[in-house]
């Protein structure tokens, strides 16, 4: 029944921890109204975070179309460009390594001839599904705000209620909701900080650079900038090829080292410090819980995921810490002691191991035997 209504409760979820802050203020300076107090906190995140968002939507939408529009044509451009007799043989020749090159022209303009095609074919799907699912955009967008007011004014008795069942103390169960608000604050600040500057970067390249609806490109680059590492290399890679299949190499050097030295060093310097330090995760662990999200919960996974990742690894944690008694030891690796030597029988150790009878406690001296 609410299956279809996971994603948008998830995120009215990790949206009430960040702004329980500011309910807390704003119920105290209402005098502990909290139905008046919930609906100005929901009223001023529609209007600061939510307006703005939609007005950038909708020229991201009208550029949307526009490369719908423009992605069959430019497909069929590039494979007639890469079609005709000898154009390949004049880019390798520009090539200050061209002798270097194995003799891979017919192949070559075939590959880029099939990829341009499919990503032609790949890019009007997807702009098609988009618009088909706006209705339901719409419908996850009402019950994630419906749900958010909620949560801002029973979040503490509803988190009470839900850590009630759960067989954890008082200190782990805090350290448990601490962690989580930790970790959801980390990646909507973090993540959707990172997302905005790597984006709007790649975006200005792209519109130095010439390439057509620019803003578009830079909002994709800003969700693909989630998956850490390699997220707007995605993008601007295939322009940057784009770029020079057409003929602009100038533009396509330029775009490659503003994205590969620019664009790629804001992610390696601010996620350690916006999204590791508070996540306590290492870049594996975000990718597999920003890549499984993904799948799971579509676009609102890249920021779902990583904190069910997140979330994973604490209670994975306290279990270790609860349990410790009950779990078996941890191994070690340390390799078994190497056996003594035999003592010497003319050694005062050996005759009285001899002397001494199994069982003897060690703090007895052992009885003499007589020798015959």
């Amino acid at each position: 029944m609410i299956r279809p209504f996971i994603t948008a409760l998830l995120l009215a979820a990790m949206s009430a921890a960040v702004l329980h802050p500011a309910y807390r203020r704003v119920t105290a300076w209402m005098g502990g109204r909290r139905n008046l107090a919930a609906g100005v906190v929901l009223l001023l995140a529609v209007v600061v975070i939510l307006v703005p968002a939609a007005g950038f939507l909708a020229i991201v939408a009208a550029q949307a179309f526009q490369v719908a529009q423009g992605a069959g044509p430019a497909a069929d451009a590039v494979q007639q460009a890469i079609s005709e007799p000898g154009w390949l043989d004049r880019r390798i020749a520009a090539l200050p390594f061209a002798e270097d090159l194995p003799e891979v022209r017919v192949w070559a303009a075939e590959k880029v001839g099939q990829a341009a095609s499919a990503v032609g074919g790949w890019v009007v799907a997807g702009l098609a599904g988009v618009t088909r699912g706006a209705i339901n955009l719409l419908l996850l967008s009402f019950v994630m705000l419906y749900a958010l007011f909620f949560f801002l004014r029973d979040g503490s008795s509803l988190t009470r209620r839900l850590l009630y069942y759960m067989p954890l103390d008082e200190e782990d169960e805090r350290r448990l909701l601490d962690h989580f608000a930790s970790v959801t604050r980390a990646m909507l600040k973090g993540t959707l900080l990172i997302g905005v500057v790597q984006g709007g970067l790649a975006g200005l390249g792209f519109w130095v650079a010439g390439i057509p609806s620019a803003v578009f490109w830079g909002a994709v680059m800003l969700v693909l900038s989630m998956v850490p590492g390699i997220g707007t290399a995605l993008v601007w890679v295939p322009a940057c090829i784009y770029l020079a299949v057409t003929g602009q190499t100038t533009p396509a050097v330029l775009l490659a080292l503003w994205c590969g030295a620019v664009v790629g060093t804001v992610d390696n310097l601010l996620r350690p410090f916006l999204v590791g330090r508070d996540t306590k995760m290492s870049d594996l662990m975000v990718m597999l819980g920003t890549l499984g999200g993904l799948l799971l919960f579509g676009t609102a996974g890249l920021l779902i995921g990583p904190i069910i990742a997140a979330l994973f690894s604490t209670v994975w944690e306290l279990y270790g810490e609860v349990f410790s008694d009950l779990l078996p030891k941890a191994r070690t690796n340390t390799p078994p002691a190497a056996h003594a030597p035999p003592a010497r029988p003319d050694t005062e150790a050996a005759r009285e191991t001899a002397a001494g009878p199994v069982g003897e406690s060690p703090g007895e001296p052992p009885h003499e035997t007589e020798t015959n």
